[in-house]
């Protein structure tokens, strides 16, 4: 007989149901990382292309990424339906973002409607869309917006482009989940985001902990959830909403806007919604661009919350505001 394990005997570690793989372990050409943006100097020496067309509204972190791996960076604005405002589409490389989580198919009819380009797809905000397995689509996504884990991002592709980073390790950063499962996110709100920026200077593997919760977690239940508490937002801002969801969408977060920033008194009672990208607030060159993140009041709808919490949010939000 082999031996199967480093060690025998001890006490008992940290209780996690084991699996065959995560969502996306079926897919044969797919490399692990603490971070997608670890992907972006990958793409940059496989793709061998010295510019990229790039949204304003975009993670500044990622922008900065962008910006010291390829020499030439060319911005473009979005238009009412988040899509790229470009004169000329064709035989570029272009940094597509799936907004929200709310545009599959229309990401997916744009890249067919171009496909004379290259498209670098950030579906960090959509996880559960599927990745399209094309010559000129390169998918990433992040974990860490869909399930409680420390690090975690993928980039999915058709064809082989690199050897798989090696897994690393994750105990010197990862207790602040334990905290949060015990007293609250916003009791280590701090601590996640030093955890952030660590992780965005050091580019590694997926951490051996990352890959493990990965493993245990019951992907269809989740979705469902999201999927759940969306459609009850929907029907409720649907007709107000300058930012028109997919009907099947399974989003990060639901991005409301009609016009009015309500955020501080969300905030107040303890609702807590980000902007989406506070660079954005200060370009007075790019308007919708600085509309978007000043307006757009992005509603949690996670799997930790139920119909109910929706119905509360709806609440709150009515009681804030004169919308009709």
């Amino acid at each position: 007989m082999k031996r199967t394990k480093g060690e025998y005997g001890g006490f008992l570690p940290l209780e996690i149901p084991e699996q065959k793989g995560h969502l996306y372990s079926k897919y044969r050409n797919i490399l692990s990382f603490n971070t997608i943006k670890a992907a972006i100097p990958i793409l940059r020496r496989y793709l061998n292309i010295d510019t990229v067309h790039v949204p304003y509204y975009l993670c500044p972190n990622v922008i900065k990424e962008l910006k010291s791996t390829f020499p030439n960076v060319v911005f473009f604005n979005i238009d009412e339906n988040l899509l790229p405002i470009l004169d000329d589409a064709d035989n570029k490389l272009i940094y597509l973002v799936n907004y929200f989580g709310v545009m599959d198919k229309k990401i997916k009819k744009y890249i067919k409607n171009n496909p004379k380009s290259v498209f670098i797809l950030d579906n960090a905000h959509s996880f559960y869309c599927k990745p399209i397995l094309a010559d000129n689509v390169f998918n990433l996504y992040s974990c860490k917006k869909f399930f409680g884990v420390p690090d975690g991002g993928f980039l999915i592709t058709k064809d082989f482009i690199e050897k798989e980073w090696p897994a690393t390790y994750s105990d010197e950063y990862s207790h602040y989940l334990v905290k949060s499962l015990e007293q609250g996110t916003n009791s280590v709100y701090l601590e996640k985001k030093e955890v952030d920026d660590r992780i965005n200077r050091n580019y590694t593997g997926i951490s051996v902990f990352s890959k493990k919760l990965l493993c245990g977690i019951d992907y269809d239940w989740i979705k469902n959830r999201r999927l759940t508490n969306f459609k009850v937002l929907d029907e409720a801002f649907s007709g107000i909403n300058k930012i028109k969801c997919e009907k099947t969408s399974i989003p990060y977060l639901y991005p409301l806007n009609f016009g009015v920033n309500i955020k501080k008194e969300l905030v107040s009672n303890k609702i807590y919604v980000p902007t989406l990208w506070a660079q954005c607030l200060v370009d007075d060159k790019n308007p919708f661009e600085k509309y978007l993140a000043e307006n757009t009041i992005l509603l949690p709808l996670d799997q930790r919350y139920d119909v109910n919490d929706m119905f509360y949010i709806v609440q709150v939000i009515k009681e804030t505001v004169d919308y009709e």
